[in-house]
């Protein structure tokens, strides 16, 4: 397993994150990856977690993440991600991959934890993309998703 040595492990500790939440709004986004959860969550069952990239301005490639409970009780939620990709429920996830939607962006306050008082950014309900909306040229590609390195990462 890796490890920090002393003076690393020193200097991560007095970062400070200079990434600010996202205004309050709505914006386009790609989703990038789903994932199911390696445990179950407090309610016993598992989850999904989106993770979606922006592709508008002023947050072009921001990130944000959202989970959907495998529960019955969380259905509706299931149901609102797949409507909003024009989908049914019985849609592999890796052919959503690539397209986008909008994401209705809120915050809220951490309260417990490292984080407590940090605001945070939520993904409160995602919608159907508006037909009109156009990603911006340079993000325009074939749906694939670039790395850090230019390489597609699907």
């Amino acid at each position: 397993m890796p490890k920090l040595n002393a003076k690393q492990a020193k200097s991560v500790d007095a970062a400070e994150s200079s990434f600010e939440p996202l205004e309050d709004g709505v914006y386009h986004a790609r989703l990038r990856e789903v994932t199911v959860s390696e445990n179950a969550g407090a309610s016993g069952f598992h989850y999904w977690m989106w993770e979606f990239e922006i592709v508008e301005e002023p947050y072009l490639n921001r990130r944000l993440w959202t989970n959907t409970s495998l529960s019955p009780a969380a259905e509706f939620k299931l149901n609102e991600m797949f409507a909003a990709f024009g989908v049914t429920s019985k849609t592999d996830t890796d052919e959503l991959c690539g397209q986008v939607i909008r994401l209705v962006v809120g915050s809220e306050t951490q309260q417990q934890g490292a984080g407590k008082g940090k605001i945070n950014n939520t993904i409160q309900r995602v919608t159907a993309a508006d037909e009109e909306f156009e990603i911006p040229e340079a993000e325009q590609t074939t749906g694939a998703v670039k790395g850090a390195d230019g390489e597609d990462l699907f």
